[in-house]
């Protein structure tokens, strides 16, 4: 493995063992015609010790920031219509890329939907395409 990339891969270990979560699936395709996208999921993950599942959104940026929140919830509900079953939440976590360390951050629902909703609006009301 080249060298640089090593702190990426030790943080999400680090996020695998101090999380607990199981693994579910990964870069699942999604399409949601109600919200006019196709997408991918990045992860969708499985708390073992009540079952709930969240679909994760991985960053490897300097940060984590909100509009991240929004791609999140977007995500959760394409899974949602392509497969029938909503997970109870959106995660985004922020690899590491110069030490084994990761950030993670639930998306608020109910508000990250609602932008992402106003801000698709936003862009076909000043004519920009999809």
């Amino acid at each position: 493995m080249p060298p640089d990339l090593q702190p990426v891969v030790d943080s999400f270990m680090a996020f695998i063992v101090q999380t607990g979560y199981r693994f579910r699936q990964a870069e699942v395709l999604v399409c949601s015609p109600a919200l006019g996208i196709c997408t991918q999921v990045d992860t969708v993950v499985e708390d073992p010790n009540d079952h709930v599942a969240a679909t994760v959104n991985w960053k490897t940026g300097n940060g984590l920031y909100e509009e991240a929140a929004l791609q999140a919830a977007a995500e959760r509900a394409a899974w949602a219509d392509t497969f029938g079953d909503r997970p109870s939440g959106a995660l985004v976590v922020r690899l590491g890329k110069a030490r084994a360390e990761f950030e993670a951050r639930w998306a608020n629902i109910v508000i990250a939907e609602a932008a992402f909703q106003c801000a698709q609006n936003l862009w076909q009301v000043i004519g920009l395409p999809m």
